[in-house]
């Protein structure tokens, strides 16, 4: 056990050109112009332990307060009202061209995330929320759009309610064909509203294998590819979605040493060489809650602190996908493992709304009030906000915010930017506003040396290479 016996201490030193001071444990900036004046931040970590992990540059209205945190690193916290913080989230869990009743939904979502959550999950940090996955995803005012900013005020200070109190509106990428409940995810108790069902309108042929909480049938599910909201693997799918294909069904292999490698740091011991591993129980939706461990050594039970999530971890140092899946072995001649092979389905908890899952209802032209209903039943829409509120916020709508030198993983909010070349081979393609055409094209900074991106042979689903640039797809 660790005790901390007293607070990180830290001077922080901040320096203009040739000019430095130290300010001690916080420094804090506001801007003079709250409208057009913005905060940047570079190198910003985003999807910290997942597989998606890449790093940003950032922009941030409002407020701006440089901490020493609880761990004696640097901290930024942004500070801004409530509505101008969900003019970003919305586009930052998702995407600004993903459909206008998707990010009604999702915007909806998060507000109650914000209400039902802010302060619960870091208590002892002089913050709200966190700007990660953890709480939900904040990029600042690098994701906020005109269409972003739009949907956020037709749903202005609405939320969800459940017997006289705000959701606590959980939401994951990928249920991959039925919705967890909450308490399976979760060691807390059951809450109405977020309940195990299927993804899908009724008659799918998903509902044969519900509850997918026995090994027979949560085998079958992974198996089969149901006609569900979530399956983009199908031919009409829009390009903003098809990254998610390959999360809807999945296969990884793990070597054994390296597993047991991973399963020792994970436990705090030598766990010895790796005899089975053996779901103990499921959810619903065929995730496992409680996987045993069992080695030439002796067993250990995995999920009894965060279920899920530690056996996400446990498995994989980037996190698997999901939970929900099947294990199978590749052996040597003396029958010994060789290999661990899982195969799943899903991306995340599977709990409340699925945001892949979500997004296609609204491209199959649901309303944003249908997929709330879908994904949190036995909950209600409350507008919290008073006549006339939309005028009081008027001047947090910024006359001019130029998108102009975003990179087009940051303009987009690439899921697939861990795996793109551009990324990897470290091209900066900036945005540029266009006279005429388009209305962006993505260069190269003219300081670097140009390379030819179509010699690259890079698939992307957003732009078109021509040279040394690119244009976004028509």
């Amino acid at each position: 056990m660790t005790e901390r016996v007293a607070p990180p201490q830290g001077t922080i030193r901040v320096q203009a050109g040739e000019a430095a001071c130290e300010v001690g444990e916080w420094i804090r900036f506001e801007p003079r112009e709250p409208e057009s004046d913005r905060a940047v931040i570079h190198d910003v970590i985003v999807g910290v332990s997942f597989h998606w992990k890449h790093y940003e540059r950032q922009r941030f209205r409002g407020t701006v307060e440089i901490r020493v945190d609880n761990r004696g690193q640097l901290t930024a916290i942004n500070e801004l009202p409530a509505e101008a913080y969900l003019f970003s989230v919305n586009s930052s869990e998702m995407m600004s061209v993903m459909p206008e009743e998707l990010l009604k939904a999702q915007t909806v979502a998060a507000r109650n995330t914000l209400f039902a959550t802010m302060g619960k999950h870091h208590y002892a940090d002089p913050f709200d929320l966190c700007a990660d996955d953890h709480c939900q995803c904040y990029r600042g005012s690098s994701r906020e759009t005109a269409d972003s900013r739009r949907v956020t005020l037709a749903t202005l200070g609405e939320v969800l309610v459940h017997d006289g109190s705000v959701c606590d509106c959980r939401y994951s990428k990928m249920c991959g064909g039925i919705i967890e409940s909450f308490d399976s995810v979760w060691n807390e108790d059951p809450r109405g509203y977020l309940i195990a069902k299927t993804d899908a309108d009724p008659g799918s042929d998903v509902e044969q294998f519900f509850p997918a909480n026995t090994e027979e049938r949560a085998a079958a599910l992974i198996a089969a590819k149901p006609d569900v909201w979530c399956n983009t693997t199908g031919e009409d799918v829009p390009p903003y979605l098809r990254y998610s294909a390959p999360y809807f069904r999945w296969e990884t292999r793990l070597e054994r040493r390296e597993l047991e490698a991973h399963l020792s740091k994970y436990l705090g011991e030598e766990i010895g060489e790796l005899v089975a591993l053996e779901p103990i129980s499921r959810g619903a939706s065929g995730r496992i809650e409680y996987l045993r461990v069992r080695t030439k050594k002796g067993e250990w039970v995995i999920g009894t602190v965060a279920k899920q999530y530690s056996i996400r971890e446990a498995l994989s140092p980037a996190f698997l996908y999901s939970s929900a899946f099947v294990v199978d072995y590749e052996r040597t001649a003396d029958g010994e493992i060789a290999a661990v092979i899982l195969r799943g389905a899903g991306w995340g908890h599977g709990a409340g709304m699925c945001q892949v899952g979500a997004t296609m209802m609204a491209y199959k032209g649901r309303t944003y009030r249908q997929i709330l209903d879908h994904y949190y039943p036995n909950s209600q829409i409350v507008r919290l906000a008073p006549a006339g509120a939309e005028e009081s916020l008027a001047h947090l709508v910024p006359r001019e915010e130029s998108r102009a030198g975003e990179r087009c993983f940051e303009f987009y909010n690439c899921y697939a930017v861990a795996t793109c070349p551009v990324y990897l081979q470290q091209i900066e393609l900036q945005a540029e506003p266009v006279a005429e055409g388009a209305q962006w094209r993505f260069v190269q900074p003219a300081d670097v040396k140009q390379q030819n991106l179509a010699a690259l042979n890079i698939t992307c689903e957003f732009l078109e290479f021509d040279g040394t640039e690119a244009r976004p797809k028509v």
